[in-house]
């Protein structure tokens, strides 16, 4: 953060082209997971062609920034190499969600019933109807098939517009869709989500799907291993 002189400080606004918007969402909470501000995180509806479509102002070339009083450009992740680890770091958020980040433990405590929890736990998983199945092959070698006992499907497309990955429905339509999936986001219904995908990216879409409805961040869990390592463990649970 602080190479690229991103303060806590910033109001921050996470866009990209079609392909590149599916890691949006997992951005986005990654940055509040760090601590920083949710009222100062945004993503946009659309990807950066539709900007330029609609006219909004565009820059080229590289971002400067600045160093010990010393300008220079950074392009992409490599250019970092230059920022020596030992300088202290002054990016700090604030309300930090890392304990919302659960590892694989974590998770087969809640499956097991093992949890002091008084609040029911929902897992929702975003992979495909077909791989939560156990039915279509996961694209990683290794993994089995199937989904952890008790999860609930919804697949992370089911909350876009038009398959897009960059544009969420409208709230009510979202809520229609957790309805029709079986999922009760009532506000009035004391309970806690579980997020689970694949590599958990598209488990960033759920939560985000949770938070537009309603959900409370707080009361939102983050898978972070995903099917990649739940699927490639053989002493783990899996239901086809």
């Amino acid at each position: 953060m602080d190479a690229y002189g991103i303060t806590s400080a910033h109001r921050i606004i996470f866009y990209g082209n079609d392909h590149a918007a599916l890691s949006i969402p997992r951005a986005a909470i990654t940055f509040r997971i760090m601590g920083h501000d949710s009222n100062k995180i945004h993503m946009m509806q659309g990807d950066v062609d539709d900007w330029v479509q609609q006219n909004g102002p565009v820059e080229t070339g590289p971002l400067e920034t600045e160093k010990g009083g010393q300008k220079r450009s950074l392009r992409v992740a490599e250019d970092l190499s230059g920022w020596e680890s030992s300088d202290t770091a002054s990016y700090s958020g604030s309300s930090s969600l890392a304990a919302n980040v659960l590892t694989k433990s974590d998770v087969l405590s809640i499956i097991e019933g093992k949890t002091s929890e008084q609040q029911q736990v929902t897992v929702l998983d975003a992979r495909s109807a077909g791989r939560f199945a156990g039915t279509a092959p996961e694209p990683r070698a290794g993994l089995r098939g199937g989904h952890m006992p008790g999860a609930v499907s919804l697949p992370y497309v089911n909350l876009m517009s038009d398959g897009s990955n960059v544009a969420f429905k409208c709230m009510e339509e979202m809520r229609t869709t957790f309805d029709q999936a079986g999922v009760d986001i009532s506000s009035d219904k004391k309970q806690k989500f579980v997020v689970s995908c694949g590599s958990g990216v598209t488990a960033c879409h759920l939560a985000t799907g949770l938070k537009q409805c309603g959900v409370a961040e707080e009361d939102i869990y983050y898978y972070d291993g995903a099917w990649c390592e739940w699927g490639a463990d053989p002493d783990v649970p899996i239901v086809t």
